[in-house]
Parts: structure tokens; C-alpha cells; sequence
């Protein structure tokens, strides 16, 4: 019965999902950025190929997704929006699978729900920001889990290195973070001696050759780019494109007005400022936990220090 209910609550969940992405899937006001992978995707259907071919700061697993929408539904734009709702459903459903031992049913659902929400949710068509999140989720929560359930570990071991692979070929500043969270995640492991350290150094460098050596690696095998092409595009030009959103920053005007308007009419312009109060509320409910955890590393320490002159007094 328990997992007629899941089930039955995980369907409504994807529709309840779907909905907004069916509302707005047929709409295209505004050809910033979606045009771009439109066009590539076409560039790539006569041969020719990324960083090679043309210059962009895209990496190739969002080009080698609308190819694949485009083979099975066919040379349009609503093709990369069709890819874009399985995306939603799949990251929905496999985001709560993996969550549900650890917070249960409803909590799995719920984080889930939200993830997506803020970040599929957000675009009609299959977009590697999305993309993006969607990986830094699956190889962050993986990974804090490896050592603290030991029943599955192999199997979200490869979830955390499979996320890192195709997060390596999604976009640079989300894979930085999903290697940061899953390294700190193993380096804890390592101090708190929930393993040894010769596993933390076998598992941190098993994320730096599935998070940056195999990525790259796979792009230049495909796009036949060199290394310095690769570098040009995806981190050099794509560093000069968002310098310029630095200045734009620092004015009031760039916090209560959204640059793209998608599908309109949208209503809510001012999401700059609600994040900005939002990331506050979350920092002031975080400095009370922080302050805890500084207090508790310096008692270990001085209980440490102790024991240690203890023996060399006794």
C-alpha cells in the first residue's frame, strides 16, 4: 500500500511539475541564447563541430542533446523542448530515488520537486544549466552518502563519478562545485576515520579523473578540438562574456529587472532582490550552526592537545 501511495504521489508530482513547462513550451518571444543551440545544433547536422568548426563557450553534451531531440522528433525547436520534459520527469524521479532512504517519501519528493522547479522547471527546452544543477545535485547528495550507508555503496559510487563525467562536459562553475562538495564530502570521511586514508586518496582521485581528466578528454575526441581550442572557448571566452555582467551588478536596476522575458507576460521581475534576501536569511540561519561547529572543532582540538601531554607526562 506504502508504495502504491509513492507511486501514485511521485506521478502527480511530475505532472504538477510538467504543467508549467506545457504552458510555456510552445512559446519562443526571445532567441538570446536558445538560438544559439539551435543553430549549432544544425552546424553539427552538416559535420561540422564545436570549438573546431565554430566558437562558442557551450560545451558539447548541450549540442549532443538537441541532436538527439532532433533524431527522434525532428529538425524543430519543439524537439529540444520534448527532451527538455523527460528531463524534468527523469531528474525529478531519479533526485527523490536517491534520496529516499535517507529523508523518507514525502522529503525526497518535496527536495526533489524543488530542485527541479528551480532549475529545468525554469526553460522550455533542454538547457545545460538545468543540466548543470541537476549533476552538482545527483554527485553532491551521492556522495554524502557513500560512507554513511554502506549497503549500495558501489552503486552511488558510480552515480557520483557518472554525475562528474557528464557534469565535465555540461558547464565549468557547476562541475568546480559538484568536485568541491564531493571532495570535502570524501576528505571528511577520511578525518572523521569513517575511512581510511588511503581510500579518501584513491576516491578524491578517482573524482579528478572522472570530473576533469575524462570530460575533456571525451570533448577533444569528439569535436577533434586541441586542448588550447577547448580552453579558448569554454573557459576563456566564456570568463570575457561574463566579466561584463560584473559592472551590471553593481547597480540597484540589475536586482529588479530580469534581462529575458521568455514567455510572457512575467510578472515577477524583481527575483534578483528575492534571492538576495533569501541567500540573507539563509546565511543568518547557517552562522548559528557554523558558530557550533567552530566551537566543537576547538573543543576536539584542546581534548586532543590534552591527551597528547597527558602521555608524554605520565
Amino acid at each position: 500500500m506504502k508504495r502504491l501511495v509513492l507511486i501514485i504521489t511521485a506521478v502527480i508530482g511530475a505532472v504538477v511539475l510538467l504543467w508549467p513547462w506545457w504552458r510555456n513550451h510552445a512559446l519562443l518571444l526571445d532567441f538570446c541564447d536558445y538560438g544559439l543551440v539551435m543553430a549549432a545544433a544544425g552546424r553539427m547536422h552538416l559535420g561540422e563541430r564545436p570549438y573546431v568548426d565554430f566558437i562558442t563557450p557551450i560545451q558539447t553534451l548541450q549540442f549532443l542533446a538537441a541532436g538527439v531531440a532532433e533524431r527522434f522528433w525532428g529538425a524543430r525547436y519543439l524537439s529540444l523542448t520534448y527532451l527538455n520534459g523527460v528531463f524534468i520527469v527523469a531528474s525529478f524521479l531519479g533526485i527523490a530515488a536517491l534520496l529516499l532512504k535517507r529523508f523518507g517519501a514525502g522529503f525526497a519528493l518535496l527536495i526533489a520537486a524543488a530542485i527541479v522547479t528551480a532549475s529545468a522547471g525554469q526553460h522550455t527546452i533542454i538547457w545545460y544549466n538545468a543540466m548543470g544543477v541537476v549533476w552538482l545535485t545527483l554527485a553532491a547528495c551521492a556522495a554524502a552518502q557513500l560512507e554513511s550507508e554502506r549497503r549500495g555503496h558501489i552503486l552511488k559510487l558510480l552515480v557520483v563519478l557518472g554525475a562528474l563525467w557528464v557534469g565535465g562536459m555540461t558547464k565549468v562553475t557547476y562541475q568546480i562545485s559538484a568536485l568541491a562538495f564531493a571532495g570535502a564530502l570524501a576528505i571528511r570521511a577520511g578525518w572523521t576515520k569513517q575511512v581510511s586514508w588511503r581510500t579518501t586518496s584513491l576516491t578524491l582521485l578517482g573524482y579528478l579523473v572522472c570530473g576533469v581528466v575524462a570530460p575533456v578528454v571525451t570533448e577533444l575526441i569528439y569535436t577533434g578540438a586541441t586542448f588550447t581550442e577547448w580552453m579558448q572557448n569554454v573557459v576563456l571566452l566564456s570568463g570575457r562574456t561574463r566579466t561584463g555582467l560584473l559592472g551590471q551588478m553593481a547597480t540597484i536596476q540589475f536586482y529588479l529587472h530580469t534581462p529575458h522575458d521568455y514567455y510572457h507576460p512575467l510578472r515577477f521581475t524583481f527575483a534578483g532582490e528575492w534571492g538576495i534576501a533569501l541567500l540573507l536569511v539563509i546565511a543568518g540561519a547557517a552562522t548559528t550552526h557554523v558558530e557550533g561547529l567552530v566551537k566543537s572543532i576547538a573543543v576536539t582540538v584542546a581534548q586532543k592537545h590534552a591527551e597528547k601531554d597527558n602521555v608524554v607526562t605520565a
